[in-house]
């Protein structure tokens, strides 16, 4: 496929001058042209996505193996439509996109599929609603971790195992561009459980996706929360491509003892 077939095919009308004058002069990633399977492995798609991007065809193939979780399939479709350049082959998609997506409508907005503000309606929407409901999200976790197995007595704070299975599957749904569900992991951990790294991940995730609705407030004065406001304030203004706000910031900050001797 040419450059000028992809421009047609996602409606790129606007990049088709520039895209007449390149030459595809090497070959394409192995990725690239990886066939997806009838009855895909999830973590393996999940790792194609991260090379691939949210490539319809992927999605696609995602939402069909994916487990039946509304509030977790409607925070990928929310990711899918503010991420994917869907093309003129994609109206089945988009369709089921605007199904998947209603179960967060009630609280997600354009700055975030869960805004800080609604943390407590993303929990009472998938906590587990009965005994029988608990104990299969508990049984399901380690093989394929859920939001609601963090309701269901599980607590990362205090067993190693489950806290290492919570950010592994945190950081594989990142690099899969699918940060809206990673956040939401963080953001009920950090609720439930207040674990440091917890927030620490929420923030570098939320600078990385332009989601800092999704960050609640950091209030504390000690030299942790400190640090944080810092790193979070400094590259918040240099997103904005603010570097003299981003430095005065940096300067008046650093004045705190918390910040000044961080040694990062």
């Amino acid at each position: 496929m040419s450059f000028q077939d992809i421009a047609d095919v996602r409606r790129m009308t606007s990049a088709k001058p520039q895209l007449d004058t390149l030459e595809w002069e090497v070959d394409p990633d192995a990725y690239q042209r990886l066939r997806v399977s009838e009855d895909p492995d999830l973590e393996a798609l999940l790792r194609l996505l991260a090379r691939r991007g949210l490539d319809p065809t992927l999605v696609t193939a995602l939402f069909e193996v994916f487990p039946k979780r509304p509030i977790e399939r409607a925070l990928i479709a929310y990711d899918v439509l503010r991420g994917s350049l869907l093309g003129t082959d994609d109206e089945a998609l988009a369709a089921q996109l605007a199904t998947e997506i209603a179960p967060i409508k009630p609280f997600a907005n354009e700055l975030a599929a869960v805004p800080h503000d609604c943390i407590a309606a993303l929990i009472d929407a998938v906590r587990p609603t009965d005994d029988l409901a608990a104990v299969t999200a508990r049984k399901d976790f380690a093989t394929w971790p859920s939001l609601a197995g963090l309701l269901a007595g599980l607590d990362p704070g205090k067993d190693a195992a489950t806290c290492e299975v919570v950010f592994a599957h945190v950081r594989l749904l990142a690099k899969a561009h699918l940060p809206s569900l990673a956040i939401a992991f963080l953001q009920i951990v950090f609720d439930r459980f207040a674990l440091p790294l917890a927030l620490e991940m929420l923030v570098e995730h939320a600078l990385d996706h332009d989601s800092l609705a999704s960050v609640p407030p950091i209030a504390g004065q000690d030299a942790g929360s400190m640090q944080l406001q810092t790193y979070l304030l400094v590259r918040a203004s240099l997103a904005q491509y603010d570097v003299s706000g981003a430095a005065k910031l940096l300067a008046a900050l650093e004045q705190h003892p918390g910040v000044a001797n961080a040694s990062n």
